[in-house]
Order: structure tokens, then sequence, then C-alpha cells
């Protein structure tokens, strides 16, 4: 997602823009989760718009965000697809083969393809991925990492709004 800096030199109404924020994030992660519903269905448009607070140019740019993303995504999953497909070749060229290099480059594929399998089924996180395996981690102790688990969860809902 790319985000635009504006130069703004004097706010009055900072609470207006942090709202802001937050509705258009809002309804991109509801845009993002039930685009089937949004082809077509100008009942769900207007609720999103009305419940969200966005006038014409602020959906038309959503939309164009989330369909930039979901092809971003599918784009990737194809290329995934592909990777997988040439490591499965590759495995099967050197099945057959018993000598020390060969075995050691079939556990390196096996390793290569069972992680590309595991990409290919996951989705998009929101938030960063990595925050969230360092807030999992740092739970297994809550009462030794109290403070910085605290700290780690705000920074992750500030991240969901900008």
């Amino acid at each position: 997602m790319l985000t635009y800096k504006l130069k703004i030199i004097n706010c009055s109404d900072t609470g207006l823009i942090l709202q802001m924020q937050k509705d258009y994030s809002f309804a991109f992660r509801k845009l993002w989760s039930n685009l089937d519903d949004f082809k077509g269905n100008a009942d769900f448009i207007s609720e999103l718009r009305r419940q969200y607070h966005l006038d014409s140019w602020q959906f038309d740019s959503l939309k164009t965000e989330v369909q930039a993303k979901i092809s971003q995504q599918e784009t990737s999953k194809k290329n995934l697809i592909v990777k997988k497909v040439s490591i499965e070749e590759e495995l099967a060229e050197i099945k057959d083969k018993k000598d020390h290099e060969s075995r050691k480059r079939k556990y390196k594929l096996r390793k290569k393809l069972a992680k590309t399998i595991k990409v290919l089924s996951s989705d998009v996180v929101f938030g960063g991925k990595n925050l969230l395996q360092r807030i999992s981690f740092l739970s297994n102790d809550k009462e030794v990492n109290k403070d910085e688990i605290e700290k780690l969860k705000k920074e992750y809902h500030n991240a969901l709004f900008i």
C-alpha cells in the first residue's frame, strides 16, 4: 500500500484526520475480504460508503488500491506456482540418484518445496507478519514481557491505520 506524505504545516483538527485514516483502513480491509460481494452490488457499495464516511473520490481510490493489491497477490501466487512446478521437476530428475551431493540437493529442494507450499496456502497479513510473530513469542511469558507486549500491541494497532 502506498502512503502519500502531505506537507501539512498547520492542522486544526487532527482527530478528524486520524478518524479518516481509521475509516479508510477499515474500509480497505472490509472491501478486501468481501470483494465477491462488491462486484455489481450497489447496496454493498452504498453501505460501505455510508458506514465508513467515504465520498466518491475516496471510494474510487479505495477500489483502485484493493484491485491493485489483489492483482499483486495473484501475480505473486502465479510466480510461486511456477516455482513449485520447477522444484518438483528438479526433484523428479534427481529422484533415483544415491550419491551424497544428490541426497543433499534433494533435502534442500524438499525444504524449499515445503516452504513454497506453505506460502501458497497463506493469505495476506495486515499490520506486519513479523510484528505479530514477535507479539506471539513474547506472550509465552506475559508477566516478564508485559511492558514490551503492550508497546508492540500499540505499534501493531498504529500500523493498521497508516
